[in-house]
């Protein structure tokens, strides 16, 4: 929701934890496992909603602040 608030193109990436193929390669990733994770363009990762909107709003500062 916050990347349409901001208007930022994205490019989703759904991930079935419950599929042991598909879990094993986001661990591979992603040790913890949690969702949402963010993937920057410059291959940052960023875990955890409320941060991923805070990177977010300093980031792309030309639209509305989420928080």
């Amino acid at each position: 929701m916050a990347c349409y608030e901001k208007g930022i193109t994205f490019k989703p990436h759904v991930v079935d934890l419950t599929d042991p193929a598909e879990r094993k390669a986001y661990c591979e990733i992603y040790p913890l496992a949690k969702i949402p994770l963010l993937v920057t363009d410059q291959d940052r990762m960023i875990p955890e909603s409320s941060i991923i909107i805070e990177y977010f709003d300093r980031t792309y500062t030309k639209a509305a602040n989420l928080i």
